[in-house]
Parts: C-alpha cells; structure tokens; sequence
C-alpha cells in the first residue's frame, strides 16, 4: 500500500536516517514536510501534497526529488521555506503553491487545468529544463518580482495563458554561461 501521513517531519531525528523505499510508491502528505541535513533520501517514488488546509510549509534541506511532484489538495496552501530542485515536473492541479522567494529548479511545471488555484512566485528564481505551462482558467497568478529562466531546451506553453502577466522570462541559449 501507499503510506500516507498528516506532516512527515524530520526534525531531531538522530543517527544520519534515510528515508527509503520502493520508488514506484506514492506518498501522500497531508500537511507539512521537513527534510533535515543530515539525513539522506534515496527513495524517489512520487510525493502527493494532498492538504485540504492552510498553513502548511516545505523544507527539503538541500534534498532533492526525481520523480514528480503533485500539489492537488483542494483548499490546501503550500508554503516553500528552501530550495525546491525536483529533477521531474512539478504538477500543480490544487490549492495555493508559494514559492516564498525561494529558488525553484525543475525539469517541467505544469498546471493545465480548470480548478480554482493560486500561484505566487515573489522573486523566486525558476530554472525550467524543459516546459512550464499553464492555463490561466481559474488561476490567480501573482508573478512578483520572479525570473522564469529556461535553459536552451525549456519551452514556455502559454496555453489560454493570454491574461497572465509574467516579471521576468529569459529564454538561454546554448552559448551561455554563469
């Protein structure tokens, strides 16, 4: 069976603990996340933030995901505290998804749907390996100061997206260097 939880959190955990398991598993959380440093994480299966609350926050303390990342909780409102590096797609179907400033790397963001959801982004940095999209229907988009960087094979999928107002979007080409 799929484990499930209200928040996993791994503060005061002792001994360097692993989070490990199959890496076809889902993990639902229902609440808040708290990675620790000194912990390792080699389980990869898909997290799904399914809170139907708000006041819930995500710590990954330099961890970081590889396989997708789903916030579909109705109601629910996620607050990023670190970078967030999710070497998948984040997919955004639910709630209310703060970048809080933070550093977001991932390989695609998603949030093609109709429901009712917010997403605002302050002057987080997202580096987008490959494609962000959204539908504007029912979104309230709130861009901030944020920089959307796409490195030379990142595509912006601007579908119904035609009332969105983006800060900054920058689009490198393969001649760049930082």
């Amino acid at each position: 069976a799929n484990p499930f939880c209200r928040d996993m959190d791994w503060t005061g955990s002792q001994f360097s603990p692993n989070l490990d398991g199959q890496n076809n598993l889902i993990v639902s959380i229902y609440g808040s996340l708290t990675f620790i440093a000194d912990m390792t994480k080699t389980f990869n299966g898909r997290f799904y933030f399914e809170a139907t609350t708000t006041g819930h926050t995500i710590t990954l303390a330099g961890k970081q995901y590889y396989n997708h990342i789903f916030f579909q909780g109705v109601g629910g409102v996620w607050t990023l505290l670190d970078e967030f590096t999710v070497n998948a797609q984040i997919i955004f179907l639910n709630g209310t998804l703060n970048t809080n400033n933070q550093v977001v790397n991932c390989n695609g963001f998603s949030s093609n749907i109709g429901t009712a959801r917010t997403l605002s982004l302050g002057s987080s940095k997202i580096s987008v390996t490959g494609v962000w999209s959204l539908t504007s229907t029912n979104l309230t988009f709130n861009a901030g100061t944020s920089s959307i960087v796409f490195d030379p094979n990142g595509t912006l999928n601007a579908l119904g997206s035609d009332s969105l107002t983006y800060h900054d979007v920058i689009f490198l080409d393969s001649l760049y260097t930082s």
